[in-house]
């Protein structure tokens, strides 16, 4: 019976950790103070403060909408007011270079919608 309960503690520290892992954190722009990522087509530029709040803007203008990096690889676009996804994607990283391949577009009436954005970290 000693035996089985320390088991199942060990077993359930384990699942705590493995949940608790991201194996992206320090690898997504936002992990990135003081830097400032670039896309060309669609106009999407973020920075990235001190705090590592993100700051962004669409075709040059800063938006209400929010973008967010969530855990693991999600990208994704959110209007707050409505509640809705305007852009979702897969996303890659590394020190230079963020890729999302788009799976949802209704930011740009999906135009973007099955290809793939490139972000260049240019700060």
């Amino acid at each position: 019976m000693k035996h089985r309960i320390l088991r199942l503690l060990a077993l359930t520290m384990s699942i705590l950790l493995l949940c608790g892992c991201d194996p992206f954190y320090g690898k997504r722009p936002t992990d990135y103070k003081n830097s400032k990522w670039v896309c060309q087509d669609p106009n999407i530029m973020f920075t990235v403060n001190e705090k590592k709040e993100l700051y962004w803007e669409l075709n040059g203008a800063a938006t209400r909408y929010d973008l967010a990096l969530g855990m693991g690889t999600n990208f994704r676009i959110h209007d707050d007011e409505t509640g809705r996804d305007l852009m979702k994607g897969q996303s890659t990283y590394s020190a230079e270079k963020m890729t999302v391949d788009i799976t949802m577009d209704l930011l740009f009436d999906g135009k973007y919608e099955g290809k793939r954005i490139v972000f260049h970290r240019v700060e």
